[in-house]
């Protein structure tokens, strides 16, 4: 070994030694300042025989003989039985079914209208039908002219004029209408005016 190798190989052992006391010290409380007393002196720097202090510690109710007592929750000081004396009790949130309102009966249907009167429908169908006038007066045939609208008829017996009523006669004031099956009505004849069947 050369002198160099063996001088960097002490500087290595001492940077070592220097960190390991180092580390130690570091982890060696420190020893409080005063007088340390020898093995056996009854020097007053060391307390022997300190009573710990008790009244800090919570007493539970069955100790102290108060009324609730029992097993206590420590974790939830919010409730007045079974909890921390003084903790605030809540009210238990209740859910409130709705309301289910009856429900209405349901209103009465109208009555059907009653059937329409037949009559009634041929008299509206042949108010479109105005008189006028006569074609050929004679007693026997008479022809009159009725119009509807812009147009004009020729009307004869038994020609028919709505669904199911037939032209039985025409007289000289008046027309007779047979309504099937067997009912037969009469509409006066004046000039320029609507059939009005009675």
């Amino acid at each position: 070994m050369t002198s160099r190798t063996v001088r960097w190989t002490l500087l290595i052992v001492l940077v070592a030694v220097f960190v390991l006391l180092r580390i130690g010290r570091d982890r060696v409380p420190p020893v409080p300042d005063g007088p340390r007393p020898g093995r056996g002196s009854g020097s007053p720097g060391i307390l022997r025989n300190v009573e710990p202090d008790w009244s800090q510690i919570v007493r539970f109710a069955s100790e102290r003989g108060e009324a609730g007592a029992g097993a206590k929750d420590i974790f939830f000081t919010n409730f007045r039985k079974g909890g921390n004396v003084g903790g605030n009790a809540r009210p238990a949130k209740v859910r409130k079914e709705p309301e289910v309102l009856p429900t209405p009966p349901p209103a009465p249907e109208p009555p059907p209208p009653p059937p329409e009167d037949p009559l009634s429908a041929v008299r509206r169908e042949l108010s479109v039908y105005k008189f006028v006038g006569f074609f050929r007066k004679s007693a026997g045939d008479r022809v009159i002219f009725l119009s509807k609208g812009s147009g004009v008829f020729l009307v004869k017996r038994g020609d028919v004029l709505v669904r199911g009523v037939v032209v039985t006669e025409i007289r000289e004031s008046e027309i007779v209408f047979l309504v099937l099956p067997d009912r037969k009505v009469r509409a006066p004849l004046r000039d320029n005016t609507p059939l009005s069947v009675l």
